[in-house]
């Protein structure tokens, strides 16, 4: 009688206590991890127009409607995106090295599948021009 009492009560406790098992907190902070918000703003496009002159067939001379220092100005615009979204990227990578490296702590086939779709939305930004992951539409960004 009192060995099916014990049956019984490690039958209720055993479950209760592999529920309340605590997760690492490096895992928990994978499971919990979003991707960061991409501050970069994409410089707007000047559209220049130019027509080509041939004089005497020996080349060309190229006119624009836009003034050199406007064109230098977004060249120079456009060289601070570039490295912004380069420095953004960079973070991405060292997070995604993160969450690779939390799996060192044990995890769950739930907990992987989660970590792993995590490690794809970052490799899919990652991959993009711009740093925005392709069909997000949270991430749409004001031109400047």
């Amino acid at each position: 009688m009192d060995r099916i009492r014990l049956m019984c009560v490690l039958v209720l406790v055993v479950p209760a206590v592999s529920l309340a098992a605590e997760t690492h907190e490096k895992v928990q902070a994978a499971l919990d991890y979003s991707i960061p918000f991409n501050s970069c703003k994409k410089p707007r496009s000047i559209v220049i127009t130019a027509n080509i002159i041939d004089s005497d067939g020996d080349g060309g001379v190229e006119q624009s409607d836009v003034d050199s220092y406007t064109i230098n100005r977004l060249k120079r615009k456009e060289k601070r995106w570039q490295n912004c979204v380069t420095e953004y990227k960079k973070e991405l990578l060292k997070d995604l090295a993160e969450l690779r490296n939390c799996a060192q702590y044990g995890l769950t086939q739930e907990q992987a599948n989660i970590i792993l779709e995590k490690m794809a939305d970052i490799q899919a930004v990652v991959m993009t021009v711009d740093g925005i992951k392709p069909g997000d539409p949270d991430e749409s960004h004001d031109h400047e």
